[in-house]
């Protein structure tokens, strides 16, 4: 999103497991709570460590399918994500922008409660994101969001993996990592349909 700041950590939440998982990490089927339809309302992160500081919210209108054994994204329609902070004692401020659909294999342990475990090595979809600074209307890059993926870059939006905490109508998932350098947290809020 910008640059690899973010994707450092969430890349080393990675190596330990916690994001792409290895493929079977968590087989049990889920459960009827968070299996449907989901629309985003909130989405924020932060994320400090060695040369970086980061917060960011936005990408409301997101919708989320949460299937059996996948997560399936749209991001047509969504708002801007836009993360501010500082990087190698610089200020930065920057916005993303989602389009398209991004599709993973993923698992889940739990009903109500309990752990998501998205297998981001197998990410499909002509999904894209274009980033550019604050207060500039053309972006600075656009990419695709699956190969991305794939290497184990994902994007904070949609991370797919971590804790959730499921109601008839809400649905919360957060991924917090902590290292003896860095330490993150993302947290995203849905309503059913």
């Amino acid at each position: 999103m910008f640059g690899h700041v973010v994707r450092t950590t969430v890349i080393a939440a990675v190596a330990a497991g916690a994001v792409a998982g290895a493929p079977g990490a968590a087989s049990a089927a889920a459960k009827a709570c968070a299996v449907g339809k989901w629309t985003m309302v909130k989405h924020s992160f932060s994320a400090k460590g060695e040369g970086y500081d980061f917060t960011g919210t936005g990408g409301k209108g997101v919708r989320l399918t949460v299937g059996k054994k996948s997560l399936s994204w749209d991001f047509r329609g969504s708002k801007r994500l836009v993360s501010q902070g500082t990087r190698s004692g610089e200020k930065v401020a920057m916005w993303s922008r989602y389009d398209g659909r991004l599709r993973v294999p993923a698992s889940f342990k739990g009903n109500k409660k309990g752990l998501l475990t998205a297998d981001v090595r197998k990410a499909k979809g002509d999904a894209t994101a274009r980033t550019g600074k604050v207060g500039a209307k053309r972006p600075d890059a656009t990419y695709p969001l699956a190969p991305n993926y794939r290497k184990g870059k994902p994007e904070t939006i949609a991370l797919g993996s971590g804790s959730f905490t499921c109601t008839g109508r809400s649905l919360h998932l957060v991924l917090a990592t902590k290292s003896a350098t860095d330490s993150s947290r993302f947290d995203t809020w849905f309503r059913r349909g």
